[in-house]
């Protein structure tokens, strides 16, 4: 017969089981952050690097930043995956990167320069606003302007006498039509896409009397 602390234990391990969520083996419990696999070249880590910052804001591992020391292509690709990886819900496909991300429970923020943790961001609180890619094209934007506005979004503050309309340049007003209807869709970051030509950023690009929502 099973002793009284035994069972106590046992029982006390069912609630901690019960207690901790798991989806396809993985504990949601469990911090984990996105880094290149150990022996990644650097052609594979600027490649990494490149395509996260098309989609997130890379301030942080800028001239400046608090994360561009070191400034190796393997510490910067390492910050840039991990913030992509958090800021697009932690998906372990999200980590992939072609076969050349890792996930870890180990932080691995370098002194004086702290990794994303999907959880709090210095300023923002893990806030995005889309924005306009800075080699959009004023083409690709003014379609931008036409289908967010299409779609039902209030574009009315980018219309002459709104809080929004100046400055009057397509990339001004596309900002704000493509941040509306992104945040009006729920922040799903595939809303921010607009055919490769939409990026999100962790600083708020309200101006003046303009609000961005």
């Amino acid at each position: 017969m099973a002793s009284a602390t035994s069972i106590s234990v046992l029982l006390f391990a069912r609630v901690l089981l019960s207690a901790t969520t798991f989806v396809n083996g993985q504990n949601l419990d469990e911090q984990l952050w996105c880094v290149p696999k150990a022996g990644t070249n650097n052609q594979a880590l600027q490649a990494n690097l490149d395509y996260a910052c098309g989609s997130i804001d890379c301030m942080g591992i800028q001239p400046g930043g608090s994360c561009y020391e070191p400034n190796t292509v393997k510490d910067h690709a390492a910050w840039a995956m991990n913030t992509f990886y958090q800021s697009l819900g932690k998906k372990d496909s999200d980590c992939d990167f072609k076969g050349t991300g890792d996930l870890v429970v180990s932080d691995p923020s370098p002194p004086g320069c702290k990794f994303f943790d999907g959880k709090n961001i210095t300023g923002t609180s893990g806030k995005r606003w889309c924005v306009p890619r800075d080699e959009a094209t004023d083409q690709q934007l003014q379609s931008n302007i036409d289908y967010a506005c299409g779609a039902g979004r209030d574009c009315k503050p980018i219309q002459q006498g709104g809080a929004c309309f100046e400055p009057n340049t397509v990339k001004s007003h596309a900002a704000y039509a493509m941040n509306t209807f992104y945040r009006t869709l729920g922040n799903q970051h595939s809303e921010c896409n607009f055919k490769g030509s939409g990026k999100l950023v962790s600083s708020d690009p309200s101006y003046g009397g303009c609000k961005y929502l």
